[in-house]
């Protein structure tokens, strides 16, 4: 299956993807399912979906580097290591998207060589089986995406204790922390 392919399944299903999902003809019967799942939502519930998962939900980030280095200062440095390496391929990174957005970094697997695309995309397993047991928990449309990812590694899926946050944990993770300064200043 092309990365390409796996990656458009990625993107926010506005009216464009939506015309253009229709015209994707493809063998394997598990993106046509796919295909005709959001084709038969109202597109407002097929928004609604993605959102719900991908944009509300820290814990199914789209991006790899929100589940190896949450916000640590490191990620700024692997943003840009990430950059480079595109960019030392000849692909040219859309600024719309960070580069470790995920439907990016597939895109990007789709112009490697195969040898090459299956070594990176390898390195991003655990993030992939993750997303893939949290999809699958919520029984979401997603979780083929990722479950095919991990075969496209040679690998299997691996079965681990997963949480996916619920919406008062997102809450409390996103809550702002108290400003306290240091002891008072004595006049």
């Amino acid at each position: 299956m092309d990365y390409k392919i796996l990656s458009y399944l990625l993107f926010y299903p506005d009216d464009e993807y939506l015309a253009n999902l229709k015209q994707i003809d493809v063998k394997d019967g598990e993106i046509n399912e796919f295909i005709q799942k959001i084709i038969r939502m109202d597109k407002y519930e097929a928004m609604s979906n993605y959102v719900g998962y991908f944009d509300n939900n820290p814990s199914l980030s789209l991006y790899l580097f929100d589940h190896i280095m949450g916000d640590s200062k490191e990620r700024g440095q692997a943003l840009v290591d990430l950059k480079e390496h595109y960019e030392s391929h000849n692909f040219a990174v859309d600024s719309q998207y960070m580069p470790d957005y995920i439907p990016l970094f597939l895109e990007f697997l789709s112009v490697v060589d195969e040898a090459t695309a299956k070594e990176l995309l390898a390195e991003t397993y655990e993030v992939m089986n993750t997303l893939y047991l949290r999809h699958m928990q919520m029984d979401s449309i997603y979780a083929f995406v990722f479950k095919n990812l991990i075969h496209k590694m040679g690998k299997e899926v691996s079965q681990k204790e997963v949480k996916v946050l619920n919406e008062k944990e997102i809450d409390e993770l996103w809550q702002e922390q108290e400003v306290v300064f240091g002891n008072s200043v004595k006049a």
